[in-house]
């Protein structure tokens, strides 16, 4: 099983019984990010808070830590 297909089955392979919510990636320091990374990622952490390795972090939460900016703000700082 690909990492994509991993992702699609912890995602769509509960009978409709998984809620859908918002969820936030943090790229890290990568200057590009393929699909089977992103794949990967997300099915692993999915998983982790399915089974209750981890608490999951409101987005209240992260945006404190990473508050929003606008991308003109960021390419004018460059």
């Amino acid at each position: 099983m690909t990492d994509k297909d991993r992702l699609l089955n912890v995602l769509f392979g509960h009978e409709g019984r998984r809620e859908h919510i918002n969820i936030k990636f943090c790229r890290g320091t990568s200057s590009d990010v393929t699909v089977q990374e992103m794949s990967h990622e997300a099915a692993n952490g999915i998983e982790q808070v399915t089974f209750g390795m981890v608490k999951p972090v409101s987005f209240a939460a992260l945006d404190a830590l990473y508050p929003q900016r606008e991308v003109k703000d960021i390419v004018a700082s460059l």
